[in-house]
């Protein structure tokens, strides 16, 4: 017979409540930004993620950054 690991405690609705809200919020600084922002912002988190994409496989031709900047 295999063992079950205990459930996790289920989040409580003020935690919830805190999420969602922060969530909210952060999309409103976001929004507010203004586009070159926006756009480095963009720039930022494809550099982060095109090297962990191509460790798992080759990137395809349209994947591959263009050189620019901001």
């Amino acid at each position: 017979m295999t063992k079950v690991p205990p459930a996790s405690p289920r989040p409580t609705s003020e935690l919830l409540a805190r999420l969602r809200a922060g969530k909210a919020r952060l999309h409103a600084e976001q929004q507010a930004l203004d586009l070159p922002e926006k756009v480095s912002q963009v720039l930022a988190l494809q550099r982060l993620y095109l090297p962990l994409l191509a460790r798992r496989r080759p990137l395809r031709s349209w994947e591959r950054p263009w050189d620019v900047e901001p």
